[in-house]
Formats: structure tokens, C-alpha cells, sequence
């Protein structure tokens, strides 16, 4: 199965994300994979970006220890030095994955390289509203949703994403709108992230984007932006 090419800056996000795993917290229950060397860390990231893609690509379902290792060209013991267990693979993936929506907003910021507080919150909008439109990000949901009330840990990655998600948002609107008491920037933020996340069932699903969509786009986040300016 071809692999894209990694850009270099979500590469280092990435590898950011790995020395955050080694120095988590005792009571964090979500399995990290953490290799004692670099070349093993690299490894791992390598691993989990085949993981993400199948997720993606194929399904939640099609996450198995088997076809990660076919991917990969390994064999399955040695996968199973990084990821011991079938729910070891799905939960690193899934917090794999979920991190990589933030962290692909943050190259997109850092590429924006603006200072305007405005056109910055307006970019994080047409992000999410991005992210939500794919089909694969749709399925991937809707999987995780069937999982979540049998799977404590995917439980877990579940609501500590939206937790993060909202979090992100409110940091995003108060540079924004400074003069908001919190109560107010925590009540807007709910509104436009559920409305965010409710693109994924209303606007029909993409995986690539026409003129006509970003048409739609700039409307549905000027609706946003003046929420967050009234």
C-alpha cells in the first residue's frame, strides 16, 4: 500500500508527541508506545502512520495486528515489541490519530504566519469544518461511537478529545475576543464546535474539495465568525 510523503513540520510534531508519551503521567490509562532510542521512536512513528492510514482508509474495523505488519513488511512478533496487544495497536492509533487534527491545524497556522487574532480563529474554523467534511474522519466517528460503551480506554481517548477540541477553541476565540467573560466564550464555543462537528452528518462527505465547496465554506464560517464578534 503506497504512503504519502510526511511533511516535515507534522514530522516534528510528531516526535514532539512521542518525548510527551515518555514523560506522561502514572494515572494516564491510554497505552503510549515509547522506544528507549531514537531509531526505535522513529519506528514507532513510522507504525503508527501506517496504523492512521488503514483507520483512515479502511476502517477501524481493518486495524489488526496482522495487516499492520503485512503493511509494514514485518513480522508480527516484532510488531508486537512496540504494540503487545490488539487493544494496545487501537488505542495508540486512535490517540494517534485524533492528535494529528490538531496538529495538522497548527502547521496551517504556522504557514498563515499572521498575527491578525481574526483571520487566525477563521482559519482554525475552515480546519475543523475541513476535517469534519471527510468521509474517512465521518466513519472513523461513527466507529469510535459503536466502540466507546464497550471500551473504556476509547471511552477515554473519546472525551479527552472533545475536552482538548473545546479547549483549543476557547484559547482561539479569547485572543480573539479578550473582553468576553469566560462563562461567555465557554457558551459560544459549544455552539460553533457542535455546530462544526454537526457538518459531518448535514454537508455531503468529501475527500476532495471543488471551487463550489469553499464557496459554501466562507458562508457557513462567516456564520461563525459573527457569533463570535456580536
Amino acid at each position: 500500500m503506497p504512503r504519502a510523503k510526511r511533511d516535515p513540520e507534522v514530522a516534528d510534531l510528531l516526535s514532539a508527541e512521542l518525548n510527551v508519551a515518555a514523560s506522561g503521567s502514572a494515572g494516564d490509562a491510554v497505552f503510549k508506545p515509547v522506544a528507549a532510542t531514537r531509531k526505535g521512536n522513529e519506528r514507532i512513528a513510522a507504525l503508527l502512520e501506517i496504523s492512521r492510514d488503514i483507520v483512515l482508509t479502511e476502517g477501524v474495523r481493518s486495524l489488526t495486528l496482522r495487516n499492520v505488519a503485512r503493511t509494514a513488511g514485518m513480522r508480527l512478533f516484532n510488531l508486537q515489541h512496540y504494540f503487545p496487544t490488539q487493544a494496545d495497536l487501537l488505542r495508540a492509533t486512535l490517540t494517534h490519530t485524533i492528535n494529528g487534527f490538531m496538529q495538522a491545524e497548527a502547521v496551517r497556522l504556522r504557514r498563515l504566519n499572521t498575527n491578525e487574532s481574526r483571520e487566525a480563529f477563521a482559519e482554525s474554523c475552515h480546519h475543523y469544518l475541513r476535517v469534519n467534511r471527510k468521509s474517512s474522519t465521518r466513519q472513523l466517528f461513527l466507529d469510535l461511537a459503536a466502540l466507546a460503551p464497550h471500551d473504556e480506554a476509547v471511552d477515554e481517548i473519546l472525551r479527552d478529545s472533545y475536552a482538548k477540541y473545546r479547549t483549543h477553541f476557547s484559547a482561539a476565540l479569547r485572543r480573539f475576543r479578550p473582553d468576553l467573560p469566560e462563562s461567555e466564550i465557554a457558551s459560544r464555543v459549544e455552539f460553533m464546535t457542535s455546530a462544526i462537528e454537526g457538518v459531518m452528518f448535514i454537508m455531503e462527505p468529501r475527500e476532495k474539495f471543488k471551487a463550489a465547496d469553499t464557496a459554501a465554506e466562507k458562508q457557513f464560517i462567516a456564520q461563525l465568525l459573527y457569533i463570535a464578534e456580536r
